[in-house]
């Protein structure tokens, strides 16, 4: 931290920020080269991650280039209206990444716990994320609210970056339009994906052998994808009680650089769950069944699978007195 009692900024944080950052971009395109290398993104489910891929790609790119403000003090003129469009950017590409999330969860969840397929809301889904944030984070321009907030352009904490400045208006659009809707949005996608959890697992003890081991690939497929917004809710409270502290006293370089560990730790999560949830759920579909593929399998009411060889493969029959469960690759990879 700077030695001036009314300069918020600490060169250390925005380094962190940046080098920490650079490499959650370097992740993510690897997980989107990964998607496209792979044509996975013919499948909606992946397509869903991909978006919120991108949507971390941009918001670690932007952080990366808010080191230029190390320079700031020198000339705020030259890099105030920079600083605000990158707040912007910062504010609209989380809020996307966010939103996708959560329609990844409601994805996986609908699938998993109900087998109701929604990939038919794929342009909803798409609509919502790309709207809704761009109207939110123009509130904050609309107010003039953006600015340097401590290390990095976001909705500022003080006027003039001096924290014996607090700006009151800007740190209550910082609560309302970003750390109140977010813990709630990840609160509801977290406690979804541990039901999700919890609903395959108690399966796996209910049917018979076979059941048992594909609803296994099921939940070893999913839980990289599941771990994310449970992951990236408890990487979210830091920030936050950061932004508490910083409304009421001056932070020190350690409470930025831990944010900042925070904010890259959200993206690299991100492209990191998707790596490995492609990863796993290529070994599982290599391994299954010796190479088998299931379509369908059916259970009758009593919950015995009716089909005891594995190397078949086995269509979707007509009987209306069976209970149907699609298996990992229809739920999952398959349209």
């Amino acid at each position: 931290m700077n030695n001036s009692s009314c300069d918020g900024y600490s060169e250390t944080g925005a380094t962190v920020l940046a080098s920490t950052c650079a490499l959650s971009f370097l992740v993510c395109l690897v997980a989107v080269v990964l998607v496209f290398v792979l044509r996975l993104y013919k499948l909606v489910v992946y397509r869903l991650a991909l978006y919120q891929v991108l949507a971390a790609l941009v918001h670690s790119g932007q952080y990366v280039i808010n080191i230029i403000n190390i320079n700031y003090s020198e000339s705020p003129e030259v890099y105030a209206n920079l600083c605000s469009t990158l707040a912007y950017v910062s504010l609209s590409s989380g809020w996307a990444k966010l939103l996708l999330t959560l329609f990844v969860s409601v994805h996986l969840f609908c699938f998993a716990v109900f087998h109701k397929n929604l990939k038919r809301l794929e342009p909803l889904y798409m609509l919502v994320s790309l709207t809704a944030p761009l109207a939110i984070a123009a509130v904050p321009a609309i107010t003039h609210s953006y600015g340097l907030s401590g290390s990095w352009c976001w909705i500022a904490s003080w006027h003039d970056n001096c924290p014996s400045r607090p700006f009151t208006t800007a740190i209550i659009e910082q609560f309302a339009l970003w750390y109140g809707p977010s813990m709630l949005i990840l609160a509801l996608a977290s406690i979804a994906m541990v039901v999700m959890v919890i609903v395959l697992i108690s399966r796996m003890y209910r049917f018979g052998s076979i059941r048992h081991n594909q609803n296994w690939n099921a939940l070893k497929q999913l839980l990289p994808l599941c771990v994310y917004p449970i992951a990236y809710f408890f990487l979210l409270v830091p920030p936050f009680v950061f932004r508490i502290i910083s409304a009421i006293h001056q932070p020190t370089s350690g409470h930025i650089v831990m944010v900042a560990l925070c904010f890259s730790g959200w993206n690299l999560l991100a492209g990191v769950t998707l790596i490995v949830h492609i990863s796993v759920a290529t070994l599982c579909s290599r391994s299954k069944n010796g190479g088998a593929t299931y379509k369908w399998s059916r259970v009758h009411q009593y919950g015995s699978a009716t089909n005891e060889n594995a190397s078949a493969q086995v269509s979707r029959p007509s009987d209306s007195n069976a209970t149907y469960y699609p298996l990992p690759n229809d739920t999952i990879i398959e349209e």
